[in-house]
């Protein structure tokens, strides 16, 4: 849907604790989040989301918080896969270099996040 070939991530699940060590280490913010991004790419932001940059690359790191996401789930009365797959799915674009600094950045980043998430929330296998 993105236009990627070849492209790559690693995501790895984390308790709370662990969370709370790297948001402090790399974001200078003691408190646990819910994700984090590790982009392997400085992309100019004129290069975000063209596929042709990313394509045949190793786009980063992703870290979801299991524990959070449970929370959330628990709050929005959705399942821990839906959570998981939208965090995975906003980090994605922000490997790709998309931003929500901005109102306009935030806007299409958001627009990319629901078409893309609908079109996987909808192929992924059930429970």
């Amino acid at each position: 849907m993105l236009g990627l070939k070849n492209a790559g991530i690693e995501i790895t699940l984390v308790t709370d604790a662990f969370m709370k060590k790297q948001n402090k280490k790399f974001m200078n913010k003691n408190k646990t989040t819910d994700v984090l991004s590790f982009p392997q790419i400085n992309t100019p932001p004129r290069k975000a989301g063209r596929p042709s940059f990313f394509n045949n690359r190793f786009l980063g790191d992703v870290l979801v918080n299991l524990d959070a996401v449970k929370k959330q789930a628990m709050v929005t009365k959705t399942s821990l896969s839906r959570e998981v797959l939208f965090l995975i799915t906003h980090s994605l674009l922000h490997l790709l270099g998309y931003d929500h600094a901005g109102k306009a950045q935030e806007k299409k980043m958001q627009a990319i996040e629901r078409a893309v998430f609908c079109k996987l929330y909808k192929s992924a296998p059930r429970n």
